[in-house]
């Protein structure tokens, strides 16, 4: 139990979402992905096949999903030359699939969905977004302080509210983890009602006016909100907070050959070198994309392998 004005920044992933899109990098991608300019000599030019978790998108239609990535690979292709198509996939299965049959080059994930995809297909994480000099965020459990909840468990029956954007695959992930270690065997049943609200400040005030006993947002958006607010460093207290990690993953199937991969690793990680790249950066709030180190995701793999224990001894007794 943490007092929130007790910690320390632990640093942003993603602030808000842009417009539509439930990540900033998938429309970053449709503007600038890996195709090349046309070869000299009339060579053949480098088509990439792009496919998008449906969860990094946010309350749009599968349709208007793939309607937006169809008029950004437009552009995108026209400028360099190059060729690309973009698909838009509702399932991990379907992901999995057409990695298997080579029907993707590259592939946009949750981080949660990128740590269950690798173990079926061979995955090659590239790159993960930054914002500032922050490769994470946290959750955070949020409740009055004279609520009288001085632990999860004293939220059973309650009410709780959720931040709608990137964290929804790591906050199922977390509070799950959570509930099952405190013995909560339905974890479904344990609040009286959960809501989604696409605004943190919605969330925060919610609960700072008794209007809901808890939310959970990112830690970002409710140091944010106590800067501009004072009052709610005194009135709120953090219950809970989970590990750092990066919101999402861009991948390439593994067997892609030398000369594609690297196209789309020097495309993608040199954009923020170029006006036109960092202008895309700065309108999506993001720096750079960063490439990635094992490490960054070492913190979500042991709550996912704490996750999927503590599923198996709730289920069938085992202990490791």
């Amino acid at each position: 139990m943490k007092d929130m004005t007790s910690k320390k920044s632990s640093g942003a992933f993603y602030g808000r979402h842009v417009g539509c899109c439930r990540a900033l990098i998938p429309l970053l991608l449709f503007m600038q992905l890996a195709v090349t300019p046309r070869a000299a000599g009339g060579a053949e030019m480098l088509h990439t096949s792009v496919a998008f978790s449906k969860s990094t998108f946010l309350d749009v239609s599968k349709d208007r999903a793939q309607s937006i990535a169809a008029l950004w690979t437009n552009i995108v292709a026209d400028k360099w030359g190059g060729t690309s198509s973009t698909r838009i996939c509702s399932t991990l299965a379907e992901i999995e699939t057409d990695i298997r049959s080579k029907k993707i080059d590259l592939v946009v994930l949750l981080s949660a969905e990128y740590l269950e995809l690798r173990e079926k297909v061979p995955l090659e994480p590239l790159f993960i977004p930054t914002r500032g000099k922050d490769l994470y965020d946290r959750l955070v459990l949020v409740v009055r302080k004279d609520s009288g909840s001085h632990s999860l468990t004293d939220l059973k029956g309650k009410t709780l509210l959720q931040q709608t954007d990137l964290s929804t695959d790591r906050r199922s992930l977390w509070l799950d983890t959570l509930l099952i270690r405190q013995g909560v065997r339905n974890s479904t049943h344990f609040f009286a009602s959960t809501r989604t609200m696409t605004k943190p400040s919605t969330c925060i005030f919610t609960v700072f006016f008794r209007k809901a006993d808890a939310c959970i947002v990112t830690h970002r958006s409710l140091r944010v909100m106590a800067e501009l607010n004072p009052q709610l460093s005194r009135d709120l207290l953090v219950l809970e907070e989970s590990p750092p990690w990066p919101s999402s993953i861009i991948a390439v199937r593994k067997g892609l050959p030398v000369q594609h991969r690297e196209t789309i690793q020097e495309v993608l990680g040199t954009l923020e070198q170029s006006p036109q790249g960092k202008q895309l950066l700065t309108l999506f709030r993001m720096d750079s994309l960063v490439s990635f180190r094992p490490e960054y995701l070492t913190q979500m793999e042991k709550l996912f392998r704490e996750n999927r224990r503590l599923k198996l001894q709730r289920q069938y007794g085992y202990h490791e």
